[in-house]
């Protein structure tokens, strides 16, 4: 439950699915829609479904425990899971409510509408279910008072049509929409070392958007050339693909270099073509250091011509600046569609 509840929240933490950043520009300073998407890859839908499965076992498991060890799970995990499945829940109703408005569907945005309300009811409901357990033990430890930075503990925006009446909407995934045409997403753990150079190259789980990452190097390590030859390097086989050019969109771990006149590179090559570099060094507290913090990832995006002729191709990441980590790594030849960082890998199973 720990894993996926930390899983969950590597993505996106639940204080910060409101999409508000209130000490930031004017543009950021009001509840806004998510950048899940409903209509891709069950982007959003998956999300739900993953939080509703971790509040669901949570509440089957309190109900099994003895009645004297109930709040301590409460205190520890229960809240956590229930609380932030209603968070997620909230501001992705509000979405879907605005959605569904724009498409004129009155009536399920009225349903939407009234689960985003029930939402945050019961996130109320909750805290005040924390702070009255055994005569208030803990009590004030959870408050949806405002926050000083930030309104994420605020009702969104949503809108009811009086005299419309509610029609529910099914929230199961569609399987139609985990189909991946003209892109691809690369398995981190399929991967193959071909030159360590002394160098601690790994597949490190319970990391990342998809649980596992690429360590390229212990951040200690010596430094390497990433366009030399003779590079730590781990190499991945791709599909065929049909098409002249290529676009790699590849997510690490959003890091400060270990000390002044380091870096985070590394680099990328297709096929044995000339290595491309790197190298993310945001200024703290700028616009671009937060929003990788929010998203708990930095984004790099390569292209790389193709010989359409080949049945396979190979993917090579090249070890620069020990330490970097590399979390998903998205292929695409024009067929990849917008969500908030790319398709889940389970969709590969």
């Amino acid at each position: 439950m720990l894993d996926e509840y930390y899983r969950l929240a590597w993505s996106r933490k639940p204080e910060f699915m409101g999409w508000e950043r209130e000490w930031d520009a004017p543009e950021y300073t009001e509840l806004a829609s998510t950048d899940y998407s409903f209509q891709n890859y069950n982007d959003a839908l998956r999300r739900l479904d993953d939080y509703q499965r971790l509040s669901d076992k949570a509440v089957r498991l309190y109900n099994e425990l003895p009645e004297n060890y109930r709040p301590a799970f409460f205190e520890l995990i229960g809240y956590q899971a229930l609380a932030s499945y209603q968070m997620n829940r909230k501001f992705l109703m509000a979405q879907l409510n605005r959605e569904l408005l724009a498409e004129g569907k009155v009536e399920q945005a009225n349903w939407a509408a009234r689960q985003s309300e029930l939402a945050y009811d019961s996130i109320a409901s909750l805290n005040h279910r924390y702070n009255t357990q055994l005569d208030g033990k803990w009590n004030h430890m959870m408050t949806l008072a405002p926050g000083w930075v930030a309104k994420y503990q605020n009702m969104p925006e949503v809108t009811y049509t009086k005299g419309k009446g509610e029609t529910p909407v099914d929230l199961s995934l569609r399987p139609e929409q985990d189909k991946l045409e003209r892109c691809a997403l690369v398995d981190l753990t399929r991967y193959h070392i071909k030159s360590a150079s002394g160098h601690t190259l790994r597949l490190v789980k319970g990391l990342g958007y998809d649980w596992n990452i690429i360590q390229l190097g212990e951040a200690t390590e010596a430094l390497a050339d990433p366009t030399s030859p003779s590079a730590p390097q781990i190499e991945y086989e791709l599909p065929q693909i049909d098409a002249d050019s290529v676009t790699l969109h590849v997510y690490s771990l959003p890091v400060f270099p270990i000390y002044k006149g380091r870096g985070t590179r590394f680099g990328v090559s297709v096929d044995g073509q000339p290595v491309q570099v790197t190298n993310n060094v945001p200024v703290e507290y700028s616009k671009q250091w937060k929003d990788h913090v929010l998203q708990n990832g930095v984004k790099a995006t390569f292209t790389f011509s193709i010989d359409r002729e080949r049945k396979s191709h190979t993917l090579t990441l090249s070890c620069g600046d020990p330490g970097v980590m590399i979390q998903r790594i998205i292929i695409d030849w024009c067929g990849l569609k917008e969500t908030y960082v790319g398709p889940d890998i389970r969709i590969l199973h």
